[in-house]
C-alpha cells in the first residue's frame, strides 16, 4: 500500500496498528477511524441508521451526535476511500484463504478471529 493515494490531500486510510486500538467508548473508536481516513457511519446492530449513509462523510465534529446510546460503528466500503472487506463466512474459504488471498490486515469476531481480509483498491 506504500505510495497508494486516493485522497486529494495526500492521505490514505491507515491500517497501521489498527489491531492495537483500545478505546473506552464507541465514540473514541469512531474518532480514531475518522483520523485514519476511514468513512464511518452509525449502526443499530448491523443496520445503518442514517439515510443516504453511503454518500455521507461525517467529520470529527459530527461524530459525538451520532455515536452514543449503544451505537455500533460501520466503515463505508468502496467509494472514494476504496476499502474492500473480503468476508469469509464459509469454513472452507477460511481454510484456503492464505493460499488464495494476498497478505493484508485481518480481523474477525470471537467465533472466527481471521475471517475478514482488508484491502485498498482503486
Amino acid at each position: 500500500m506504500e505510495g497508494y493515494n486516493l485522497h486529494p490531500d495526500g492521505t490514505t486510510p491507515s491500517f497501521i496498528h489498527l489491531d492495537e486500538i483500545n478505546t473506552m467508548s464507541v465514540l473514541d473508536a469512531a474518532l480514531d477511524y475518522c483520523r485514519r481516513g476511514f468513512i464511518v457511519t452509525p449502526l443499530h446492530d448491523k443496520r445503518p441508521i442514517l439515510g443516504c449513509w453511503q454518500e455521507r462523510n461525517l467529520g470529527a465534529a459530527d461524530l459525538p451526535r451520532y455515536f452514543r446510546d449503544g451505537r455500533n460503528i460501520g466503515i463505508v466500503l468502496g467509494g472514494p476511500v476504496g476499502i474492500v472487506d473480503v468476508d469469509l463466512d464459509n469454513p472452507l474459504a477460511i481454510a484456503v484463504s492464505d493460499l488464495l488471498l494476498p497478505n493484508t490486515v485481518q480481523s474477525g469476531r470471537q467465533k472466527s478471529l481471521w475471517s475478514h481480509y482488508w484491502y485498498l483498491c482503486d
